[in-house]
């Protein structure tokens, strides 16, 4: 009965990581030092939570809670910097050489 139990704890667990992850991408602020760190804590947690249970967890799993992390999050403005022009001009420069 555990043994069923744990998927289904795996599963939330994953779908928190990502609610948590977009929530704090989305309404959280550089000037909010303590509730970044709280949320940093949080993602920490979970991860640990998830090496704990790396038994469970295949590659292609892995590879599939990575990919959907990063697609959910690809079109949000970054958290921790809002200097996207740096970062294009930055492309563009390693672009021409």
């Amino acid at each position: 009965m555990h043994h069923t139990k744990q998927p289904l704890l795996i599963q939330v667990l994953v779908g928190l990581f990502i609610v948590v992850l977009v929530a704090g991408q989305i309404f959280l602020q550089r000037t909010q030092f303590n509730y970044l760190l709280i949320w940093q804590i949080i993602l920490y947690a979970i991860l640990f939570f998830f090496f704990k249970q790396r038994a469970s967890f295949t590659l292609k799993k892995i590879i599939v809670i990575g990919t959907v992390a990063r697609i959910v999050t690809a079109f949000l403005m970054p958290t921790l910097s809002d200097d996207i022009y740096r970062f294009i001009w930055d492309g563009q420069l390693m672009h021409t050489g």
